[in-house]
């Protein structure tokens, strides 16, 4: 295994501080404002 496909692969598996569980992100989602709708011209 090379080392980037490595660091790649390490790196996805880490869990960051900011990182919300399912549960945490469901209790927060509802306090969240809908996306707004952008017009890309």
């Amino acid at each position: 295994m090379n080392r980037r496909k490595q660091h790649r692969e390490s790196s996805m598996s880490k869990a960051y501080p900011s990182n919300l569980t399912y549960a945490q992100y469901q209790f927060l989602s509802e306090m969240l404002p809908e996306a707004k709708k952008v017009a890309v011209a």
